[in-house]
């Protein structure tokens, strides 16, 4: 019995040996998660962690992309994830193609989510997760792609920007509901579109519950635009209007590039202009003051970033009601830094850092911040581009928040600064993340591994977040309002308003009552020769009313003369 003891004894003591090591290995790198105990101690809690779903062994996390209160997180096997940002719960879950091929980081906009897999767009509703869209793309992309709320941009290795037209095919928009089955309710006494009730009919035998659909994208509609250059970033969605988009590109070879898509007059996506971005010395001799270029190109290698009100100086002297346009800021490798109106092209600063600017610059209130290759962060002022403030041992911006900066510095830990003068205040020794997200929407930290652990961090008081930058909801609020305003001035009710019903995530749709037509007793006078269309957006294929355009008439045939003669020269 002694023996027996003895041997149960050495045989607990080599399995508690077996366990305190892994534990201690673990205690010695740090835990891939936070606890609340140490976030605590810099301001910080962390209010929700997740992980993605994936296989480990064969597949991991190659992109996140934070899109107003959803996080859309891919993986190297072409699988797509929603997580609620704000909850941390996972919304949906969809294979994106083949996992054989590249998963490009995901866009958004306030209906639709785009995954682009190897060489073909994919299109899912942002509520449910819902296939709705399907298209190749013509060459070989060189970035992710970016998407208003009308268009997908794709830039491609052929040296061009494609333009791929959104186009929702619910004439009966005002009647949106929440499920198919709402709407079959609907459409008995509501007359729908042919089109639209061969869908929704295929949809409901399949017991589909999709909530928005897309008309399929025809090779006439697709429009594109030269790229001077290779562009390896994914392009900046600047301004949208009722009928205009605004989108930015930098190339490899030195240029910054805006184009325009205008819906009413060309229909074409337009370049407006392009600035060289050249470093440049000035010098002077004894008979004039000289600007010499160092060398012909100038790479950029991080994306712009727009700031939506131009406050430089040059504009705000001017009168308020003349004023227009944004910011573009970009940062160039030989440590420039150039501030350009989106609208105008007019340069109205520059500045010279220290070292290469590879990462995106954050812009906040009236000041912008960037960070070097050197590990200098700049504070800069929008008004006048003038240094305020620089530090040292940053890498790159996290986020920000009223008062803070949330930064990974050279050791790879977590730095909190103070905006006003760039002092530490803190720092937060931090696991290996691959993916530490940009987040200048507002003012939550995300921190995201390879292997899919996601992680939330806010500061303690903060419960709701503080937003810096309008939502895809406000902008596609603000072009249903202009689309409304440009029916009201020419005195008509449209038949159909794509835009008119903007449910948030989360959030059910409810089926508004059917809107009367009311035609005013006179169109407001413009000047100008009203226009025969229904809609501000040429509508040749009918999507936006759900009714073909007549057939041109078609004109007689002549009648051609037969060499052999007719039957009846035969018989007479």
């Amino acid at each position: 019995m002694k023996r027996i003891a003895n041997t149960g004894l050495i045989v607990l003591t080599i399995i508690i040996l077996s366990l305190e090591l892994p534990l201690s290995a673990v205690e010695s790198t740090g835990s891939r998660l936070f606890t609340e105990s140490q976030v605590n101690t810099v301001g910080l809690t962390r209010p929700w962690f997740n992980q993605v779903t994936l296989d480990t062994q064969f597949s991991g996390v190659s992109g996140v992309t934070l899109q107003d209160d959803v996080l859309f997180i891919v993986t190297k096997s072409g699988y797509l994830q929603a997580i609620d940002a704000e909850r941390g719960t996972t919304l949906w879950g969809r294979q994106v193609g083949s996992g054989d091929f590249m998963t490009w980081p995901a866009a958004a906009n306030s209906r639709v989510v785009i995954v682009m897999n190897g060489t073909t767009i994919y299109g899912f509703d942002r509520t449910n997760g819902k296939a709705v869209l399907e298209c190749p793309v013509y060459g070989q992309p060189l970035a992710g792609p970016q998407v208003s709320e009308r268009h997908i941009y794709v830039p491609l290795m052929t040296q061009k920007i494609y333009c791929y037209p959104l186009v929702p095919i619910k004439p009966e928009q005002e009647y949106l509901v929440a499920s198919l089955k709402q709407m079959n309710e609907v459409r008995k006494s509501v007359p729908f579109s042919t089109e639209v009730e061969q869908r929704i009919a295929e949809a409901i035998s399949q017991g589909d519950n999709t909530q928005y659909l897309l008309a399929p994208i025809q090779d006439i509609d697709v429009r594109f635009c030269t790229t001077l250059g290779l562009s390896l970033t994914r392009p900046t969605l600047l301004s949208q209007s009722l009928n205009e988009d605004y989108v930015a590109w930098v190339t490899d070879a030195g240029w910054l590039m805006v184009s325009r898509r205008d819906m009413k007059k060309t229909n074409e996506l337009e370049l407006l202009y392009k600035i060289a971005v050249m470093p440049e010395t000035t010098w002077m001799d004894s008979r004039r003051l000289s600007i010499r270029r160092n060398s012909p190109t100038n790479p950029i290698e991080s994306s712009p970033t727009f700031v939506a009100k131009d406050v430089s100086w040059q504009n705000m002297k001017i009168p308020e009601e003349k004023r227009k346009g944004g910011l573009i800021l970009v940062g160039t490798l030989d440590g420039h830094v150039i501030a350009v109106n989106d609208e105008t092209g007019d340069v109205r600063w520059k500045y010279l850092s220290s070292s290469p600017i590879t990462d995106r610059i954050s812009a906040v209130d009236s000041f912008c911040y960037v960070p070097t290759e050197s590990g200098n962060l700049f504070c800069l002022s929008l008004e006048t581009g003038e240094e305020v403030w620089h530090t040292g041992l940053i890498d790159r911006i996290v986020s920000l928040s009223k008062n803070c900066i949330y930064a990974i510095d050279h050791k790879g830990d977590l730095a909190v600064l103070r905006r006003e003068d760039g002092t530490r205040m803190a720092t937060l020794p931090m696991p290996k993340c691959e993916f530490t997200l940009f987040n200048d929407l507002n003012d939550r930290i995300f921190l995201v591994t390879e292997d899919g652990l996601v992680q939330c961090l806010r500061e303690l008081q903060q419960e709701s977040p503080q937003v810096w930058r309008p939502s895809s909801y406000d902008n596609a609020a603000a072009l249903a309002k202009a689309e409304a305003d440009y029916y009201e001035a020419i005195g008509r009710t449209p038949k159909a308003d794509p835009l008119s019903v903007i449910q948030p995530a989360g959030q059910p749709a409810i089926a508004p009552a059917a809107a009367k037509p009311v035609v005013p007793e006179a169109a407001p006078d413009s000047g100008e020769e009203e226009e025969d269309a229904v809609s501000p957006v040429d509508d040749i294929f009918g999507e936006m009313t759900g009714e073909k355009p007549d057939a041109p008439e078609e004109e007689p045939a002549e009648e051609e003369s037969d060499p052999f003669g007719s039957d009846d020269d035969i018989f007479n």
